[in-house]
C-alpha cells in the first residue's frame, strides 16, 4: 500500500468518542446528541451503544457549525443543505460513471470501425488485380 492510501486506512480507521469529538468541534456533548436525534449526524455505535465519530464525521459537524454559526442557518436549513449536498454528490458520481460507460462504447465502437476500415481498404487493394 502506497503513503496516501495508508494514510486512507488510518484516516478511515480513526474514532472519537462523543466527549472527544464535542471539544474537536467546540460544542456541548448534548449538542451532538441532539443533532443525532434530528438526524444531522449518524455516529457508529460500539456493541455497548457507545457512540464513536469518524473524522468524516467531524467534518461534517465542522461544516453544521459553520453554517449554524457563520450563516445563520436554522438545523432545519442545515439538514436542506446537507441532504442537497448529498444528492449532489450522488448525482456526480453518477454522471462519472456514466461517462465512464459511454467513453468504454465509444472505445468499442471506435475499434470496431477501424477493424471494418481495414477490411475495406484490404479488400481495395486486392480488387485492382
Amino acid at each position: 500500500m502506497n503513503e496516501s492510501g495508508e494514510r486512507g486506512a488510518m484516516r478511515r480507521g480513526v474514532r472519537f468518542t462523543i466527549s472527544i469529538a464535542a471539544e474537536m468541534v467546540n460544542v456541548h456533548a448534548q449538542t451532538l446528541r441532539h443533532y443525532e436525534r434530528i438526524g444531522l449526524i449518524a455516529p457508529k455505535r460500539s456493541e455497548g451503544k457507545i457512540r464513536y465519530y469518524t473524522l468524516e464525521d467531524i467534518e461534517r459537524l465542522d461544516i453544521i457549525k459553520q453554517l449554524t454559526e457563520g450563516r445563520q442557518v436554522n438545523l432545519e436549513g442545515v439538514k436542506a443543505i446537507l441532504e442537497l449536498k448529498q444528492q449532489m454528490q450522488d448525482m456526480r458520481v453518477e454522471y462519472e460513471r456514466q461517462v465512464e460507460d459511454m467513453q468504454t462504447q465509444y472505445e468499442g465502437e471506435i475499434a470496431r470501425l477501424k477493424s471494418i476500415i481495414r477490411r475495406m481498404n484490404g479488400q481495395e487493394i486486392a480488387a485492382p488485380s
